[in-house]
């Protein structure tokens, strides 16, 4: 039996070939003004000063330290240089850049200002989109509260050069369903311009009416430093928002429609992508389900399969859900920097979940799973 602990796998033949589905763009604090204009003064207000949120500078970057420094003063967070930098170290190809989840309740708040924030912090996304040379991928942010408005923006951010777009899972787009054939303009537009839509972490507030469920004295104080806000109640049902929405894109035929669009979903575990396949392989099977059954080509998991990938969370077993599952074409890597959610060692854990199911699962999760999401 291989004995992990006396000969470590060797990953190194993925340095420099890993795609990275997962990482954000964690500015200090006191950047936000001139990003965000007004709503960026009030973030500086209530968080200047704040050891992880605004803190006075990046740690100068080594091979070590670029692992296990987490938050704005991780080397190479900040800055389009310092992460590319970053990337060099860590053996990274391409990498997947989301914002930090103030910035996406910003946008997807009541605030008049939204429309506002929205343009301008996806201004800046396309600042580092042109200066990434092709191997940083930020995320502009689209709202999912006006039809018109969410068609205009994405139009306007394409165009413009955006490699990806975040929408909020848990909101009806434009008041309708993302399936619903009034919206096939914007899935065209992201599937002809090869521009992915991605869900992650923090989405998912307006997918229950109420915040009570989660409001309970003992997990008002948990919660994670510089990354997301979340507790053991939110991590418990995170899935169940994403979940709602692929499978209204699945069976209502979006990717029927539009076989080249491209899906992630991303920092929101893969504990529940297996199951949820096949209950949609099953349900469609069933006499009731003719009318969807005769509007699709394949079935849902193969859509799955084709337009889709997902990223396991730490806890999560990837290779357990091989087992049980396989749809070994939708996990992808992720490292979440430089949040501390992600791990200080994600290739080693994850290579060595993985390492049983052979070199080429090895290949397609560091390298060829990812690369729906980062084409070259």
């Amino acid at each position: 039996m291989h004995n992990a602990a006396a000969d470590p796998p060797d990953f190194s033949s993925y340095h420099g070939r890993l795609i990275d589905v997962d990482s954000h763009l964690q500015l200090a604090v006191r950047q936000y003004p001139e990003i965000l204009g007004e709503p960026g003064e009030e973030l500086l207000a209530r968080y200047g000063g704040h050891p992880e949120l605004d803190p006075d500078g990046e740690e100068a970057m080594t091979a070590e330290n670029v692992w296990n420094v987490k938050g704005a003063q991780a080397p190479g967070a900040t800055s389009v240089a310092g992460r590319i930098e970053a990337l060099d170290l860590m053996g990274i190809e391409r990498q997947m850049v989301f914002p930090q989840v103030i910035v996406c309740f910003l946008v997807w708040g009541k605030d008049p200002r939204a429309c506002q924030t929205m343009r301008r912090y996806n201004d800046y996304v396309l600042e580092w989109t042109r200066a990434g040379q092709g191997r940083i991928r930020p995320c502009a942010i689209l709202r999912s509260q006006d039809e018109a408005e969410l068609l205009a923006e994405a139009k306007r951010v394409v165009e413009a050069g955006a490699r990806s777009v975040l929408v909020q899972d848990s909101r009806p787009m434009g008041g309708l369903s993302p399936a619903d054939p009034a919206l096939d303009p914007l899935w065209a537009l992201l599937a002809e311009a090869d521009v992915p839509v991605l869900l992650h972490i923090g989405g998912q507030q307006a997918f229950t009416a109420s915040s009570v469920w989660g409001d309970l004295p003992a997990l008002r104080t948990e919660g994670i430093g510089s990354g997301e806000p979340v507790n053991t109640h939110y991590m418990a049902g995170l899935h169940m928002s994403p979940q709602n929405f692929i499978q209204t894109l699945v069976l209502g035929g979006v990717f029927e429609r539009h076989p080249g669009l491209r899906l992630g979903a991303i920092e929101l575990g893969a504990h529940r992508y297996g199951p949820m396949a096949e209950w949609m392989d099953r349900l469609i099977a069933m006499p009731f389900s003719k009318k969807v059954r005769s509007a699709l080509s394949l079935k849902p998991s193969e859509y799955l399969r084709r337009n889709t990938r997902v990223t396991p969370f730490l806890m999560d077993d990837p290779a357990i859900l091989i087992d049980r599952h396989g749809m070994e074409e939708v996990y992808a890597f992720s490292t979440d920097f430089p949040h501390a959610e992600g791990g200080r060692n994600p290739i080693g854990r994850m290579g060595t979940n993985l390492a049983r199911h052979g070199e080429g699962m090895l290949q397609r999760f560091f390298v060829e799973n990812g690369e729906l999401l980062l084409p070259a």
